[in-house]
């Protein structure tokens, strides 16, 4: 059984036979799509590094390690966190699903507040999914999520000298769609793994 992670899992949602070329014949896929998704990550990176200014104090995930080091440090930030302290970018894993968190919020009750980082100015449609794989990932990996918010951009910020975090972002809590989709999203994971 493949793994899934979060980008296969919205691939597939968007298109399966996407989702099977990708996973079997990569060399068939455009190389201006590829070039435009590298593009676009780079783009969601640097508005991701914005909201890391939402908070003064974080644990950041090393991009640069390799992946089993990236592991290694993801379970060791969420086996020990620090109230209050974010973690950045934690790779998480259980069974066959795999997905990287832009934001964990350790509370002091042991549980998590779950963050998504969007380059968009309003919730869309193809981020509850998004979410609630994420979220899905989480618990079955053991972790208790107590909220799941998505940050966009706040198309009302205008800057006036150094940006301002706290006024750049919105925050949509989307707790309840999230919640009450693991049935649908782990249908949607048994079908992109067949």
């Amino acid at each position: 059984m493949p793994t899934i992670s979060k980008t296969s899992f919205l691939q597939y949602l968007q298109c399966p036979k996407l989702f099977w070329t990708a996973a079997n014949h990569p060399e068939q896929i455009p190389w201006l799509e590829r070039q435009m998704d590298a593009i676009r990550q780079e783009e969601g990176r640097q508005v991701e590094e914005h909201a890391h200014g939402l908070f003064q104090d974080a644990t950041q995930i090393a991009r640069k390690a390799s992946f089993d080091e990236i592991i290694a440090e993801s379970v060791d930030a969420v086996l020990r966190p620090i109230s209050n302290k974010p973690i950045f970018n934690a790779i998480i894993q259980a069974q066959d699903l795999i997905a990287e968190i832009d934001m964990l919020l350790p509370l002091d009750d042991g549980s998590f507040d779950l963050y998504e980082v969007k380059d968009t100015t309003e919730p869309k449609p193809h981020h509850l999914p998004d979410i609630a794989f994420q979220r899905q990932v989480c618990t079955s990996a053991g972790l208790k999520i107590r909220r799941c918010f998505l940050l966009t951009l706040n198309n009302k910020y205008v800057r006036h000298g150094e940006i301002d975090p706290q006024k750049l972002f919105s925050r949509h809590d989307i707790t309840e769609g999230a919640e009450n989709s693991p049935q649908e999203t782990g249908r949607h994971v048994s079908m992109a793994q067949e």
